[in-house]
């Protein structure tokens, strides 16, 4: 399981993918819990599902391993979302409990063509989203490892990834802090299969996307400024 820093209080946590093909941000290390539909607690447990229990040690051989969602536990999330009975947190696990339409929906169309301006490129990708289609005029402008295509090769990769709009935002503003040398970074390692297109979606998804901690850098991945 890769490991993350939490943007809302600083934690270290996890991502384990749901029975339903979502990415849920976890608390570490794993708990044990005693399974009990009455149960107070919310565990993910190891096959994905959501279920109630109670968590701590016990001698019963029904014990299992699980993790907490951080929804639950997370001081920011709570600082920034008040409320007695904890229904935010446990709309967002609700969240990731995705219908079967959403899981069988086809494969993404791509936007672009080969005869977009560049105009055109940055419009049809940024869903009228201010803050995206900035990030795309930068991405174009400032790319230094674009090759003789500059950035407007970047913004066909995230075509190519179904990254677009307020989506394009977040990868932009919270996973690569609003800098374009470590959004060229990040798509090269994706390029170079150092980190996985699910893990990038998972990461814009789940409210808590941080920017990545095990990227190998240009020089390892014998690039070089165009």
């Amino acid at each position: 399981m890769s490991k993350h820093i939490c943007g809302n209080c600083s934690k270290q946590i996890g991502f384990q993918q749901t029975i339903k093909g979502k990415w849920m941000p976890v608390d570490l290390p794993r708990v044990n819990y005693y399974p009990d539909s009455n149960g107070r607690d919310t565990i993910l447990n190891d096959r994905g599902e959501i279920v109630k229990g109670w968590i701590g040690d016990t001698a019963d051989s029904k014990t299992l391993k699980g993790h907490k969602p951080h929804f639950v536990s997370c001081n920011g999330y709570k600082k920034d979302h008040p409320d007695k009975d904890n229904l935010k947190a446990k709309k967002q696990i609700s969240m990731f409990e995705e219908t079967d339409e959403q899981k069988n929906m086809k494969p993404h169309t791509l936007r672009l063509t080969d005869h977009d301006t560049v105009s055109e490129i940055v419009n049809k990708m940024s869903d009228g989203h201010a803050g995206c289609y900035d990030f795309l005029k930068q991405l174009v402008i400032k790319s230094k490892y674009g090759g003789t295509h500059g950035g407007v090769k970047h913004v066909y990769l995230l075509d190519e990834l179904g990254i677009y709009g307020a989506r394009a935002y977040i990868f932009w503003n919270d996973i690569c802090t609003r800098n374009i040398n470590e959004v060229e970074l990040v798509l090269a390692n994706i390029i170079a299969g150092e980190v996985s297109v699910a893990e990038i979606h998972m990461h814009i998804d789940s409210g808590y996307a941080s920017p990545l901690q095990h990227l190998s850098t240009f020089e390892e991945l014998g690039l070089k400024p165009s």
